[in-house]
């Protein structure tokens, strides 16, 4: 029998790898497109276009057409972010846009929801007429606010339905993913430097590529794929750290791979800034004049500050929030009657005196930073307008305290990582001087003290001025002060304003103190706590919830699924956009066909930093059956309801989809030389992806904080209230005391808490960790193309070969994942890059070929199993990794009529359709 702990499994995973394929190929039996899309011998004609297979933002790739259709997808080796690649996603576009049971026609339910819903055919007319009614029947009898939105990420045009729904006067226009997906992310940086500063331009080359809770080798958004592996083998060191061994990780790929206790990562973090600190590894001139470092800091004086009112972010309205920033940082209104709040106070040392920062003026004494220079680190006697003295600390100080327990060691007995291997790769990283930002994605949002973790890995990127920078934290595209130059006309650039007063009631905002704010930021992060917009959809508290506009998205893949299930079914009235008929779109009572993305067209902006613009060109080929773009259905409901899609100085207040494109590339007319997106995919087409640091150099040059670019007013700093980068986060200060600095708490169900204990001794001894990114799905998507599902069958539980032994299965098993909230049945895949105490569990499955209304949601969806009760504090982030469970053998098998076997009948009739009846 192996034994294996929890550091010696490194170096057995490292030298075995994988201990099964991660995939039943079957060369032999693959349904592939080649056969179904063969097609007279003819000249062929290439299209180029941004794909979008998934919910990447940023691959050129080609359509190949014969005969007026698509037949091939290949990626375009030109295109300088992506290049050439095209994933099996991609590639199987044509297929999920040519499936036999693709949704083409709007749809009535005619039986009680929750049941088989009967589907009838109806008209567009019919359909547009009954969504209006539905919303303003809703909105007569419950108020606005009882109207709220879903949408996923898989298509950017689904973010019209912001529109309709903020139109309509809700408050409710944010739940996306964003609560778990990105917008942790968002939030963390927002309240330390700016919105998406968590981006890196990995495109750039970086000296040191961290890969932390990021796995974008295998399938994500951004900078992955063929973008990470460039960048790993382009770079002089390779970290990665996660508690899962993967591709770039094994084979002694990685220069460092720390295997950490999943949720522990905030604890590394914190030692990491330690010995950056310790060490004096940090970048003094940065710190000094474009943070809040030598900002003095006094824990005897009652907080107190200003209100700040500042958008930061996109262009497009959502209002701005003021926030009431109180802070123990010394200010001039400490220090002098009638003295200003926003001047804070820092020691000196040419004159040997406390001076004053200007965060009003954005400006440092005799406006400029050369005249001083500013200590970071001292205590220091300041006297108090009362007449008081008290110490003060610098912030660079008050950090080095936060973090002052998290030696190596220590962090070694919280992550499980070798103190030796957390000191050898932190002097890597900390070796290479602005050498390189740190990716993070998923692995970090879902522990239950995201914020705190995310915060503390951005810190370093601070402390090594890796902002900014080449490989750096640059942003994404579409946020610094609305320098994409796109008007992103699918988010709701339309609509008014909301105002402070219906933010307050956004759901969850009385628990979350920032989620109005959170709206500000736009996009993902406008949310709302999906917990208790469940919770008042079933209760009535504090208001009822009565109706749901969708654009594609699933109440599977957040919170709890099966109350979220009851929530729905619970609803007076429910409208959605979808391509298929999926598990959530069988909950709609009018269900209306979106049209592929090989049939709609839009502008495509890289939502990272991948400085990429380019078109969604389309429609490759005419929508099929009655199908018809996302953004087109939203301005027709609009239409019906008699409320205006845009200002009327833009144009028609309800406008064509050509009107919307036309607008949407407005401000690039003079830096391309073009007048229409006519003009836009012409040029496109003949250059390729367009690369905003040549079209706009100025906005997208590096450091663009010294030219005053990160904010409106342009004057040089950042979007924060100190106008500085924050170690000490103000805004985290004035709404979660003792949140201002790194704060490591354990993950909310670990071994180590009372609640973790309790489920221990009730045999739950087995962590469990989801998520993982598979190369042939996003999410939910695709389990209904045949080559894809013969690549990725069934569902799969990662476990080590000793669980295995230990719980008596092999490779292929099925097995029960039980935890105290229910259990689902998912096959063993046997692997060695894992502990042996931690599985790692596929997520967002359901299975198409089973009928509705649940297409079998239920048997191997793991958010079952999660307890929504526990949060992160601060966004309210549900805990969807590292939650306590049992595995043990299925005797029942596989759940009955799903698809088992490559040979499955039913796969073929799968194969893509290329007439219509």
């Amino acid at each position: 029998m192996l034994k294996l702990n929890r550091r010696s499994f490194l170096k057995a995973a490292l030298a075995a790898g994988s201990a099964a394929s991660a995939f039943n190929l079957s060369p032999d039996k693959l349904s592939g497109l080649a056969e179904a899309q063969a097609a007279p011998k003819e000249e062929e004609r290439k299209i180029r276009t941004i794909c979008r297979g998934c919910g990447k933002y940023e691959c050129s790739v080609f359509v190949v057409m014969k005969n007026g259709r698509p037949v091939k997808i290949i990626g375009d080796d030109s295109a300088f972010s992506s290049f050439g690649n095209c994933c099996t996603k991609g590639q199987a576009s044509i297929h999920t846009c040519l499936h036999p049971d693709r949704l083409i026609y709007p749809m009535k339910r005619t039986r009680p929801r929750g049941q088989e819903a009967g589907w009838v055919r109806i008209s567009w007319k019919e359909a547009i007429k009954a969504c209006a009614k539905g919303l303003s029947e809703v909105k007569a009898k419950y108020g606005a606010d009882a109207i709220w939105l879903q949408h996923g990420t898989s298509r950017i045009t689904s973010y019209s339905v912001q529109n309709l729904v903020q139109g309509l006067g809700s408050c409710n226009v944010g739940l996306a993913a964003g609560q778990v997906c990105k917008g942790p992310r968002y939030w963390a940086s927002a309240v330390t430097y700016f919105r998406g500063g968590g981006y890196m331009t990995l495109n750039d080359g970086v000296d040191c590529f961290v890969q932390w809770g990021a796995n974008t080798e295998m399938s994500n958004y951004d900078n992955c794929s063929a973008g990470t592996i460039r960048g790993r083998y382009n770079a002089k060191k390779h970290i990665m750290i996660g508690p899962r061994l993967q591709n770039l990780t094994a084979a002694g790929n990685a220069d460092y791979w720390l295997p950490v206790r999943p949720g522990t990562d905030g604890a590394l973090a914190m030692s990491w800034i330690k010995m950056i600190l310790d060490g004096k590894k940090y970048d003094k001139a940065f710190l000094a004049e474009w943070s809040n470092a030598s900002f003095l800091y006094a824990k005897d004086i009652e907080p107190t500050g200003f209100v700040w009112a500042y958008k930061q972010g996109m262009v497009t309205p959502n209002g701005i929030e003021p926030l009431n920033i109180k802070t123990r940082l010394v200010k001039e209104s400490d220090m002098v009657k009638g003295g200003s709040p926003k001047k804070f106070a820092f020691y000196d040392n040419k004159s040997k005196k406390i001076m004053f920062f200007d965060a009003e003026k954005v400006a440092w004494p005799n406006d400029k930073f050369s005249s001083v220079e500013p200590a970071l680190n001292g205590t220091f006697d300041v006297k108090l307008a009362n007449g008081k003295t008290v110490k003060t600390v610098t912030v660079l100080d008050k950090l080095s305290e936060s973090v002052a327990r998290y030696t190596p060691e220590y962090a070694g007995q919280i992550t499980g990582v070798d103190p030796k291997l957390i000191r050898d790769a932190c002097e890597t990283f900390s070796s290479f001087k602005s050498g390189g930002a740190i990716s993070t994605e998923n692995g970090l949002e879902h522990a239950g003290n995201c914020i705190q973790a995310l915060r503390s890995v951005y810190l370093l990127g601070c402390l090594m001025n890796n902002i900014d920078t080449k490989g750096g934290y640059r942003g994404g595209d579409d946020n610094i002060c609305g320098h994409s130059k796109v008007i992103t006309y699918n988010v709701a650039p339309a609509v008014p304003d909301t105002t402070p007063a219906q933010r307050a009631k956004t759901a969850g905002s009385w628990n979350i103190p920032l989620m109005a704010w959170g709206h500000t930021m736009y996009s993902a992060p406008a949310i709302g706590d999906l917990t208790t917009i469940s919770d008042m959809a079933l209760n009535s508290k504090p208001y009822p919830l009565r109706a749901v506009v969708g654009c594609t998205g699933s109440f599977t893949q957040n919170a709890n699924s099966c109350k979220n299930y009851e929530a729905y079914k619970s609803l007076d009235f429910a409208c959605m956009t979808e391509i298929f008929i999926t598990p959530t779109a069988e909950l709609a009572d009018i269900l209306m066909p979106s049209a592929h993305w090989l049939e709609n067209e839009t502008v495509r902006v890289s939502q990272g930093a991948g400085a990429v613009l380019g078109a969604q060109t389309g429609p490759m080929q005419p929508p099929r059956g009655e199908a018809q773009p996302d953004q087109v259905t939203m301005v027709k409901i609009m239409e019906e309801l008699k409320i205006p899609y845009w200002p009327k100085e833009w144009g028609p207040v309800w406008p064509s989809l050509t009107d919307m494109n036309n607008k949407s590339i407005e401000p690039l007319q003079k830096d391309l030389g073009i007048k229409t997106w006519a003009d836009f995919k012409a040029k496109f087409q003949k250059e390729g992806t367009f690369d905003y640091n040549k079209i706009s150099p100025k906005e997208w040059s590096y450091k663009r904080y010294e030219k005053g670019l990160f904010r409106h007013d342009g004057r040089p700093g950042f979007p924060t209230p100190t106008t500085r980068i924050e170690l000490l986060a103000t805004i985290l200060e004035s709404y979660h005391p003792g949140d201002e600095l790194p704060v490591y708490r354990e993950p909310l169900l670990s071994a180590y808490t009372d609640d973790g204990k309790r489920l221990r001794d009730q045999g739950y001894n087995i962590t469990l960790i989801t998520g993982a990114r598979s190369p042939v799905y996003f999410h939910s998507e695709q389990r209904m193309v045949p080559h894809l599902r013969e690549l990725h069958l069934l569902p799969k539980v990662q476990i080590n070969p000793e669980l295995a032994e230990k719980i008596g299965v092999k490779q292929g098993d099925w097995v029960w994942i039980e935890s105290h909230k229910g259990r689902i049945r998912q096959t063993v895949d046997i692997f060695a890059g894992i502990a042996p105490d931690v599985a790692s569990a596929d997520h967002a499955w359901y299975y198409p070929e089973l009928p509705g209304p649940d297409h079998g949601w239920q048997y191997s969806n793991v958010n079952v199993l999660v307890d929504d009760k526990y949060k992160d504090p601060i966004i309210g982030a549900n805990l969807l990794k590292t939650y306590p469970v049992k595995i043990y053998k299925a005797a029942e098998g596989a759940p009955e009529g799903i698809i088992t076997d490559a040979g499955d009948p039913r796969l073929k009739k799968w194969l893509p359709k290329t007439t219509e009846k």
